[in-house]
This record gives structure tokens, sequence and C-alpha cells, in this order.
């Protein structure tokens, strides 16, 4: 998890790009093509940091969600290696 400012975290997969943003308690899925990474340094362009909603039934997958929690974000999604559920600690 890469921490891009003071509200909004990225999450990086194999196959999967997530933001969370902590003002709006709102998690994102990116499209993984607009970033790179080299190592253990991300480049991503702020200017794409949008995506759909988890959730969204017309854009996206219904079956994924998000919950803010105490201290976190719980999240469920498909990817191409299955089917995740995560807790994040924020």
């Amino acid at each position: 998890m890469y921490r891009l400012d003071d509200v909004r975290r990225l999450l990086l997969g194999e196959d999967v790009v997530l933001l969370i943003n902590t003002e709006e308690r709102v998690v994102l899925s990116l499209s993984p093509t607009f970033g790179r990474r080299i190592g253990p340094i991300v480049l991503w362009p702020r200017d794409s940091m949008r995506g759909v909603v988890l959730g969204n039934p017309i854009k996206g997958d219904e079956r994924d969600s998000y919950g803010f929690a105490d201290g976190g974000v719980e999240i469920r999604f498909s990817s191409v290696t299955g089917k995740h559920d995560l807790h994040v600690t924020l």
C-alpha cells in the first residue's frame, strides 16, 4: 500500500489497482495500464487517478463492495486471480 497524501492510499496487486479515498469514503478500481512500477517505486500520473467505484453495476462488477469501519476498510473484489476479501488498516 502506498500513501499518496493525507486522504488517498493506493493498493497495487498483480492484476488489480485500488484507490482508497478516506475523505470521500470511497474505493475506486483503477486501470493498471496507466501506472508503472520500478522496483519499490510507483510512477502514476496524478491526473489519471480516476476509476470506477467498486460495486458500480454499470461500469464495474456489482458483486464488488467496500465498507469503512473503525480504523480501516473492508474490501471485496474479483480479479483474474479470483475473489478476494481484504481488510486494510488506515
